[in-house]
This record gives structure tokens, C-alpha cells and sequence, in this order.
């Protein structure tokens, strides 16, 4: 069991579609680190006759159930006609998304921040919807380069410029005035 989560990308061709699977391994010092902060959290509501940390040790606790029960598995399924993702996909009760390619106006690789997890994302209109979290650029720049070898009507590589702070993709700036 390796320490930090590790992700193995596998890319099946089949006649109509193109399946790709991300099997995770989750990282025994992530466990770890996460039981023992659970363990503190609900120490200190015994001990400090808490709410706060009665409440952090319960949000850990449904955490780390959510991520267990979530599986270890992401398949995006590809046709010509519409992305369909199922398994984990960073969300507690979101485990498929379909969406149609009509609707599809680029692929990227987008970086967590505090509100989504880092991962493959599809943008469509104002929206991104995350495909497969928890995989690095470079797995999604591949899963990418597959889809747009097999299926070129499908959407477009992002051509956003990148963030000059952060070296990634930037979002629209608005000035509010």
C-alpha cells in the first residue's frame, strides 16, 4: 500500500466507444493522518466539553465514510454522441454524470481549488463539470489526446491562456463597477 493516493489510468478502445478507468490506490498515511485528526477532534469534545470539536470529529467521520463508500474507481465511457462518467467522482451522492457532445465546448485540466477537487473537467456553456477528480495534468492531457484521436467532431482542447499567479486556467475577471 504506497503512502499517497496513486491513480493507474487504463484507455480501452472498443468498435463504438472509448472507455477510460482510473483504479486508485488510497494512501495508508492519509488514513492515518485522517484517523488520527478525528481521534483529536473527538478527544477535545470530551475534554474541553466542546461543540466545535464534536462537530470537526463528525464532519471528519462522514468524510472519510463518503470517500470510502465512494469507491476507488472512475470509468468515463466515450461515444460520439455523449461523455457518461460513473464511480467516484468526488461528490458523496453524484456518481454519474452524462453529457451530451453537442453540448461540449472543450476538455482541460483544471486545479482544485477550495470548492471542486483538481481533475479532468468538461466546460459547456458557463459551467465545467469535473469528469474524473483526483488525476494529475499529465493523465488528462493523455485521456484528452485519446479522445480527440478517436473522436475529432468532439469538443476541443482549451486554448485558454493560463493564470499569470498560478500558471493554469484562468476564469473570467469581472471588475464589479
Amino acid at each position: 500500500m504506497p503512502l499517497w493516493t496513486k491513480s493507474n489510468l487504463t484507455i480501452l478502445e472498443e468498435t463504438d466507444c472509448l472507455i477510460i478507468r482510473i483504479d486508485r490506490q488510497r494512501g495508508s498515511l492519509e488514513l492515518t493522518i485522517g484517523v488520527v485528526l478525528i481521534l483529536f477532534a473527538f478527544f477535545g469534545a470530551y475534554e474541553w466539553k466542546s461543540l466545535f470539536w464534536l462537530f470537526s470529529g463528525l464532519l471528519g467521520t462522514w468524510g472519510l465514510l463518503s470517500r470510502s463508500l465512494r469507491g476507488n474507481t472512475t470509468e468515463l465511457t466515450v461515444t460520439e454522441k455523449c461523455l457518461s462518467a460513473r464511480g467516484d467522482l468526488g461528490s458523496t451522492f453524484n456518481s454519474v454524470i452524462r453529457l451530451e457532445t453537442a453540448e461540449l465546448d472543450s476538455l482541460t485540466h483544471q486545479s482544485g481549488d477550495e470548492n471542486s477537487e483538481s481533475g479532468l473537467y468538461a466546460k459547456h456553456g458557463w459551467k465545467s463539470t469535473c469528469l474524473i477528480p483526483q488525476i494529475s495534468e499529465a493523465q488528462s492531457n493523455e485521456i484528452t489526446t485519446a479522445i480527440f484521436r478517436r473522436f475529432p467532431c468532439i469538443g476541443k482542447p482549451d486554448t485558454n491562456p493560463g493564470s499569470l499567479l498560478f500558471g493554469k486556467q484562468s476564469g473570467i475577471t469581472t471588475l464589479d463597477i
